[in-house]
């Protein structure tokens, strides 16, 4: 079954999805498979059986959810962006995907034994009530799974993302669509979310994610493809945005041109009790 459901929501909580969905297919041609490892380390160590409801809130793509196919689950998607939606129905097609925020998800309490929010938490207006709502759609006993990036000091990236933020005015910058990706990834943040939420007991790991790319040009449109960029972009202009990313990405380039940028995702795991 492959269905899409709109679900209303408010504008602040729309504004991601509206960002995202600009730059999909951008997206999926340069950072489609940066998240397979974290997806594929969650199932391993989550061993849900096949049949399991899974869902993946914040599904951008459909990477996960078309992972989770191949193991024999259940799959639902959930993200903000129709044009990321229209994306994960083509790569999984056997998977029910609904439009819509983490903040209201549209399904019944204790649905599901498996949910992962890779790299979307933070993206959330509220991450306090889209927590509260994985915790009220887990079934007890299920696992949750969230990556909001990794410890500023952990990733070559986080440069990147600081130079963009740094062009867009103060008057400007408590708008949603310039929220820090970094916000909640220091070690202790995620785990306070999770307890103000109901969940109990929490444990991390880690995943080194480096990306590499064949020179500085393949490097400027990585970043011109995340959503930060366009909103930046849309308050200043392209052209200090790509000044600002040339700037960032220079002291990445290896003596070859290629550019290599080290990143190691932290993973939290809880369990609902």
């Amino acid at each position: 079954m492959n269905e899409v459901m709109m679900v209303p929501t408010v504008k602040d909580k729309t504004e991601q999805g509206r960002l995202w969905s600009t730059v999909a297919i951008g997206r999926t041609s340069t950072h489609a498979s940066e998240s397979l490892p974290l997806y594929e380390s969650v199932f391993e160590r989550a061993n849900c059986p096949p049949g399991s409801r899974y869902l993946d809130a914040g599904c951008g793509s459909g990477e996960g959810c078309e992972l989770a196919s191949r193991r024999g689950f259940e799959v639902y998607g959930v993200d903000p962006s129709e044009a990321m939606i229209s994306e994960a129905r083509r790569r999984s097609p056997t998977s029910t995907f609904h439009i819509g925020s983490a903040e209201a998800l549209e399904f019944p309490d204790m649905r599901f034994s498996l949910l992962t929010a890779i790299n979307s938490l933070h993206f959330c207006a509220e991450p306090e009530t889209a927590a509260r709502e994985y915790h009220r759609v887990l079934a007890p006993g299920g696992v949750l799974a969230i990556n909001c990036l990794a410890p500023r000091e952990l990733s070559d990236m986080e440069g990147v993302f600081r130079a963009l933020l740094a062009l867009v005015p103060l008057t400007e910058k408590r708008q949603l669509e310039f929220v820090d990706p970094f916000r909640l990834a220091a070690v202790g943040v995620v785990e306070m979310v999770l307890r103000i939420a109901g969940f109990a007991d929490c444990e991390d790991y880690y995943v080194a994610l480096p990306l590499e790319v064949p020179d500085v040009e393949s490097a400027i449109r990585v970043w011109q493809n995340v959503a930060l960029y366009t909103a930046v972009a849309a308050c200043v202009g392209t052209a200090p945005c790509d000044e600002a990313l040339g700037r960032a990405v220079r002291p990445f380039v290896q003596p070859d041109g290629r550019v290599r940028w080290n990143h190691t995702a932290r993973i939290v795991l809880a369990r609902k009790t």
